[in-house]
């Protein structure tokens, strides 16, 4: 067969082919980005300095979805009570309207309970995350397990 959008030779298995997905998805009709070519250092650079510039300083710069799965990773439980039956709630020390900021020595993990406590000011010392876990949530953050 013949592609419709490169008009190159292929083998047809049934609908659209890995091949001409490539070329439907590919604004030049060029199968695939690296076609024919390979990395240059200059490209490799690139994307050494792209995949630096994604690693986060802290857990506010990832997507809740990523956080909860390094809390689930990392078997979170509450910096108060030592509940576990599900993922905790991380909650500001020193609320943001106040100055407090992101910084995991600001941050800590609570339970609904315990968070609704500390929201009604029913807790008197909390444990940051700094303390409870350091650095050790960006070992999960790159986990896949």
């Amino acid at each position: 067969m013949e592609c419709q959008y490169c008009n190159k030779e292929y083998k047809r298995g049934g609908g659209l082919t890995m091949h001409e997905r490539s070329c439907l998805d590919n604004p030049n009709k060029m199968p695939g980005t690296f076609f024919g070519k390979k990395h240059t250092s200059y490209t490799k650079k690139l994307q050494a300095k792209s995949v630096e510039a994604k690693i986060p300083n802290n857990l506010f710069e990832v997507s809740s979805r990523t956080l909860q799965k390094i809390m689930k990773r990392m078997n979170v439980v509450c910096s108060n009570c030592g509940w576990d039956k599900t993922t905790c709630d991380i909650h500001h020390i020193k609320p943001k309207k106040h100055g407090g900021t992101n910084d995991h020595d600001n941050l800590t993990v609570l339970c609904p309970n315990c968070h609704r406590l500390a929201h009604e000011s029913k807790l008197s010392e909390m444990i940051s995350i700094e303390k409870q876990y350091g650095e050790k949530w960006r070992e999960f953050y790159f986990s896949h397990s």
